[in-house]
């Protein structure tokens, strides 16, 4: 059975999606499920909170363009049953070089290696914070997109218009016209009136698309990234709440998809 695709973005930095994207992903293997990440932002921060090194990185893979490579460039990470293609600020050269359907290159490097991949159950691809070339990858691999919004306006801007993207690459039939909208992720809730009226301006805009539970801001979060933990290593109320959450938007999410 082939592994559900899943990119996971925002338009803008700050909200959290290479959390959402981790967190997800160690959710879903306390539920039995094999995860592996796709490191697409050239910040690499998922693979750096998976602890993860190689010889080959995804710029390699892309840049590259053979179909089947990214074989070449997958690597256990810290975090038990999570796989990791790591990412590399290389993958800024992605955007900038003159190539041949850079838009396709994720896409292609995963051709011809289905039933390798048919190993995990889900694909998490952490996309950058901007609508590149890089994103465009993410996007015309995926299956469903995922998007990740702070309950704020700029929140809700941002999920506008990564939602556009989405819109664009699957009004294109050279892109991805499969290409559907898994939900989006509320992190940093914290309960303030600025967030509630967040979540309502969502929730107007959105309805039913809006995920639940909305996932809270609590230290317990930093703490663990700092350390580069999962969170059931921590043993605190904080760390246990956000599993539970985390726990239920995955339950959510799979059977949304």
């Amino acid at each position: 059975m082939s592994p559900k695709k899943i990119a996971v973005g925002s338009k803008k930095g700050g909200p959290g999606k290479t959390t959402v994207t981790v967190r997800l992903g160690e959710a879903f293997v306390r539920a039995g499920k094999r995860v592996l990440v796709v490191d697409l932002d050239s910040q690499a921060n998922a693979t750096t909170l998976l602890e993860v090194e190689g010889e080959n990185n995804l710029f390699d893979v892309l840049f590259s363009g053979r179909p089947g490579d990214i074989l070449d460039a997958i690597y256990p990470s810290s975090f038990e049953g999570i796989d990791v293609v790591p990412g590399s600020a290389s993958l800024t050269r992605i955007v900038t070089e003159t190539l041949v359907a850079a838009e396709m290159r994720l896409k292609t490097a995963a051709h011809g290696v289905d039933e390798e991949l048919s190993a995990y159950d889900y694909i998490l691809i952490d996309l950058p914070p901007a609508v590149d070339r890089l994103t465009l990858n993410g996007l015309v691999y995926a299956d469903f997109a995922l998007a990740v919004a702070e309950p704020t306006s700029f929140g809700l801007e941002g999920v506008m218009r990564f939602l556009e993207t989405v819109e664009d690459v699957k009004s294109l039939p050279h892109l991805n016209p499969e290409l559907q909208l898994a939900g989006i992720v509320v992190n940093k809730f914290d309960g303030t009136n600025e967030h509630r009226a967040g979540v309502q301006d969502l929730l107007h805009a959105y309805g039913d698309v809006l995920l639940k539970p909305y996932i809270p801001l609590r230290t317990a979060m930093q703490q663990a990234e700092s350390r580069r933990i999962p969170l059931s290593t921590m043993k605190t109320d904080g760390s246990r709440v956000l599993e539970r959450h985390f726990d239920q938007l995955s339950k959510n999410l799979a059977e949304r998809i």
